[in-house]
């Protein structure tokens, strides 16, 4: 009978001790809920610092707390402290290593740091864990675009949808892929009539403006692509106008022609389609359709700018129909009364011709493509020769290694290719990790306008597709707003004192190659 009592005492003792345990956990699990929730409102306050301190606190007490964690992360990247999130990540995940939501904020901070690939396989990895995870899915989707595999992109966009259609990011990101059809237009104004008819209509006015702008582009297209071309001929050639400092190049410059008006615009792989000067655009008669602004290099705010319409424009001898182009206030972001971005020629194979001063656009290798349909890339045997590089939005962005002749330091990098830039130039972010920086009289203006802080670097090595080049005229200044632009850290610019070392360049937008033929 003492035995039996014996037992049944024991076995009251843990069942005690479990219940205890559990409500230990409840507590926790309400302790770090209030919590959370306080983070939040810290956040939706504007009150970022707190926030993050109090996430911090929460984890220094309790470090198993995962939801605090990704807060945590997702704040600092937020904030571009990318190595502070990373470091959050990895502890974390020291202690939950299979956890899906660390993996997908894992992959999250790797893609802002530019290493997409690795953002790639901790995606993969969060959805192993969770298949059900819709922001891992669409972090892959983003490595797809990035990839030039579009269709594939579209289809895991749409089955993150499915799984979470409240998810703003994921919702932004699915509404663009069809934002011209007549659903998505009247999505846009029930969105728009919502934000205008909130008490607070003044706290929404970025967004208002932004859907009234979105509704305007989407009317004045009419359901066509945009940039339709006026003719089927599979190929052109466009002389262009070498641009000289003494006897260096500086840039070339494409002849537009839109109604009577006509100009002579920078030819810039950096930029996204037309950018007009003011003068120019009322001389053209541009039919205005709502307001924008432009960001770059440089230190200061905003450039304030607009959308407008042109049925028709003319480079060459090549016609575009049924035209967005976009439009600076402050008489032009550029000194040559505009820019021509590369994407815009999208559908053809564009091979720069230094030599031959002219643009060549021939037909792409392998299936045809109009420039808008959501394609894989194609890898075909025509494409020998040229290397894969990633495309993110119009940025084309070439892994490169780089290092020094001094201290062997390497590393890698994503390297914008911009035939805009009269500079070398790489990130004040990684040139301290590889040489000397020194301080240098020199003056850097990009459309953000002046750059506050312009270092020269000592020799620095770069590795690109077949080739290795040791440069003397790199400058270092802050990247900031670039990487922001593209949603990737960008290590360093190729400008035209690298690229005008080649003969002609070609660029596939399709399939997300470049190639580079060296002057004999």
């Amino acid at each position: 009978m003492k035995q039996i009592e014996k037992n049944v005492g024991f076995s009251y003792n843990v069942g005690m001790f479990r219940w205890t345990i559990v409500c230990v956990a409840a507590a926790s699990v309400m302790c770090a809920g209030d919590g959370l929730d306080e983070a939040r409102a810290q956040l939706s306050a504007g009150k970022v610092d707190s926030s993050i301190q109090l996430l911090r606190g929460m984890l220094a007490k309790d470090p198993t707390v995962t939801d605090a964690s990704v807060l945590l992360a997702e704040t600092l990247l937020e904030q571009e402290r990318m190595d502070e999130a990373e470091e959050v990540v990895d502890t974390a995940l020291a202690k939950n290593p299979l956890d899906a939501k660390l993996e997908r904020v894992e992959g999250d901070v790797y893609f802002r740091e530019g290493r997409i690939f690795d953002a790639d396989k901790a995606y993969k990895a969060a959805l192993k864990t969770d298949p059900n995870n819709a922001r891992a899915l669409y972090g892959i989707s983003r490595v797809f675009e990035a990839s030039c595999l579009r269709q594939r992109a579209y289809t895991t966009l749409r089955a993150a949808h499915a799984i979470d259609f409240h998810d703003p990011r994921i919702v932004s990101a699915f509404e663009a892929t069809d934002r011209g059809s007549q659903p998505a237009v009247a999505r846009m104004q029930a969105e728009l009539a919502r934000y205008q008819s909130e008490a607070d209509a003044k706290a929404n006015e970025v967004s208002v403006n932004k859907l009234k702008r979105w509704i305007a582009e989407a009317k004045a297209l009419d359901g066509k692509p945009e940039f339709e071309l006026a003719s089927a001929d599979p190929q052109y050639r466009i002389p262009f106008t070498r641009l000289m400092d003494g006897r260096h190049l500086t840039g070339a410059s494409l002849p537009i022609r839109i109604n009577d008006a006509k100009a002579d615009l920078r030819f810039d792989t950096g930029a996204a389609g037309i950018v007009l000067g003011s003068r120019f655009a009322e001389r053209a008669g541009i039919q205005r359709l709502g307001d924008t602004e432009f960001r770059g290099i440089g230190n200061g705010p905003a450039v304030k700018g607009w959308v407008g319409y042109a049925p028709d424009i003319r480079i060459g001898n090549l016609e575009f129909r049924n035209c967005l182009v976009e439009v600076a206030e402050k008489g032009s972001v550029d000194d040559s009364g505009g820019l021509i971005g590369s994407n815009i020629f999208r559908r053809f194979l564009i091979k720069i011709n230094f030599a031959g001063q002219s643009l060549d656009l021939n037909p792409l290798p392998g299936p045809a493509w109009d420039g808008h349909a959501r394609v894989d890339r194609y890898d075909g045997p025509e494409l020998v020769g040229y290397t894969q590089i990633l495309a993110i939005g119009h940025d084309l962005l070439i892994p490169t290694l780089v290092s020094t002749t001094t201290k062997g330091e390497q590393t890698t990098g994503l390297f914008l290719f911009d035939t805009g830039s009269t500079l070398n130039m790489i990130s004040s972010v990684l040139a301290p990790d590889l040489t000397k920086l020194h301080g240098t009289d020199m003056k850097v203006h990009g459309v953000s306008g002046k750059v506050k802080t312009v270092y020269e670097v000592d020799k620095i090595v770069v590795q690109f597709a077949n080739f290795r080049q040791q440069m003397h005229d790199l400058t270092s200044i802050d990247l900031g707003n670039v990487s922001r632009s593209v949603g990737a850290e960008i290590s360093g610019i190729m400008g035209l004192p690298l690229i005008g070392l080649f003969e002609s360049v070609t660029l596939d937008y399709r399939d997300g190659r470049i190639k580079f033929d060296y002057k004999r």
